[in-house]
């Protein structure tokens, strides 16, 4: 045999050894990606068919127990309270994860080596990651969450890090909107409850690095709403033409964003927003107190006059909004002195001895350096506003959480 000849043989060999070795590698990030595919799909169809609020410990159990290998929980997991994860990500993924949807919640995925990221991108392989997880209080499933992450093209290399933009969708289950503000938009979320009061869709018009379209909706959103905000195209995770736009990630939701913003607000003035049914308010304060008048003082202006209160906190109505032996005494303004309070109470009307009820985002601490209620925080102690006031309250079930 002539060297020539085994020249030739040797790079035959060799060009079937590589044929095959790319080839092989190839099907492995093909076959993984749909695997990843597939599984995502079963957890989300677990996750439709929780009802929030309807969901007992049972089905939490047995929701964790079909996913234990991917979940995890924070602290203890029990009937009286349970928080619980999964997460899904695609094979070359090996950073540790901070969910927008949990608030910081890290996670730690399993290491895979770190030098495979570039040949997984360049054969077909998409950076996904997907989150799912549930909220349990008192036996009862209160909040459920899927999100869904994609990389998008071009990637940049750094060592072993991979940089780039994002394709982000997420559904996340809330007991409250004003603590929980969209971090997609700089629009206050209270413009969303103008229209509807129990779930809000918005693309994001701030997000560095990222095109995003976050969904939130409360226990007590119509279910139909609820299904369309969890319409997830799950294709981008293995199409060959990558998803671009949040239109392609949640096709139903950013409808239902585009019919919100079709429909203009009658205002965006704060006396629409306090008007909202005191359930509302209450649900959406994270503090509630109920407080005594001190004094009042009339500031007299070219357009009127004008009425001022100094009260004290004297109990709690929600998350411990007044230490217990503190005293705090606070000032603000009430209102036009001929005016009346969005839901009842004449302001002249509020004398010394008078009680009212404070809603605020902060405890009435003056160590704090924050005493005073929100600008729609003073409501009059009526016997009706306050079983308003403590229905809204029942329904914010995880009122203790930041």
């Amino acid at each position: 045999m002539t060297l020539r000849r085994r020249w030739g043989r040797l790079l035959r060999m060799t060009g079937i050894v590589l044929f095959v070795f790319f080839a092989g590698l190839f099907a492995f990030v093909q076959v993984e990606q749909h695997i990843l595919r597939w599984r995502a799909e079963r957890l989300l169809e677990d996750i439709r068919e929780i009802q929030m609020g309807k969901s007992t410990w049972v089905d939490a159990q047995r929701f964790m127990k079909r996913w234990g290998e991917w979940g995890a929980h924070e602290g203890l997991c029990t009937a009286e309270r349970c928080d619980y994860y999964v997460l899904l990500q695609d094979a070359a993924s090996s950073e540790p994860i901070y969910f927008w949807s949990t608030g910081g919640m890290r996670f730690a995925p399993r290491k895979c080596c770190q030098w495979f990221h570039r040949p997984f991108r360049t054969l077909g392989g998409r950076q996904a990651l997907i989150y799912g997880g549930i909220k349990v209080r008192n036996g009862i499933i209160w909040t459920k969450a899927y999100d869904v992450a994609t990389g998008l093209n071009p990637r940049h290399y750094e060592g072993d890090k991979d940089y780039g933009e994002n394709l982000i969708g997420s559904a996340d289950g809330v007991t409250r909107f004003w603590e929980n503000r969209s971090w997609l938009s700089m629009r206050p979320q209270n413009n969303f409850l103008i229209r509807h009061t129990e779930y809000s869709a918005e693309i994001a018009g701030i997000c560095s690095g990222c095109r995003a379209i976050g969904a939130y909706f409360t226990p007590f959103a119509d279910p139909a709403i609820v299904q369309q905000l969890f319409d997830f195209n799950l294709d981008c995770i293995t199409r060959l033409f990558e998803c671009e736009t949040p239109a392609e990630m949640m096709p139903s939701a950013v409808r239902l964003y585009q019919q919100d913003k079709a429909i203009p607000l009658r205002s965006e003035a704060s006396q629409d927003i306090c008007r909202l049914p005191l359930e509302v308010i209450g649900r959406d304060y994270k503090y509630a107190a109920i407080a005594e008048v001190i004094s009042t003082r009339t500031t007299h202006e070219m357009d009127g006059s004008y009425r001022w209160i100094k009260y004290r906190p004297i109990s709690s109505l929600k998350n411990n909004a007044v230490l217990q032996g503190h005293e705090v005494i606070g000032d603000t303004y009430l209102g036009p002195i001929d005016g009346e309070l969005p839901h009842g109470g004449r302001v002249a009307d509020f004398v010394p001895g008078t009680k009212l009820i404070l809603l605020s985002g902060h405890s009435f601490d003056d160590r704090k350096g924050y005493i005073g209620p929100d600008e729609c925080g003073v409501a009059e102690n009526s016997e009706q506003n306050f079983a308003a006031i403590q229905r809204g309250i029942q329904r914010d079930t995880l009122a203790d959480e930041p």
